[in-house]
């Protein structure tokens, strides 16, 4: 004797939800946990320094780029 399938009896309630949403959006912002009774903050400088063209291209480039180890630094504003 056959039994006729169903449609409901093969589908899983656990992954109904799996592709809701696409595969190709963002992963959600990571949350950073905020110390409270701290005092702690961050200063943030603000400076110039010369460097060299190679230098200033490559942080134009990456938006960063390193010292040499001991360069003094002037803040213009803190």
């Amino acid at each position: 004797m056959t039994t006729a399938v169903v449609r409901d009896q093969l589908e899983l309630g656990l992954f109904a939800d799996l592709f809701d949403e696409p595969l190709n959006t963002p992963p959600p912002a990571a949350v950073v946990p905020v110390a409270t009774g701290t005092r702690a903050h961050v200063w943030i400088v603000a400076a110039e320094i010369k460097v060299e063209d190679r230098i200033a291209k490559a942080a134009d480039f990456r938006g960063s780029f390193t010292t040499a180890p001991g360069t003094r630094v002037d803040a213009l504003e803190v």
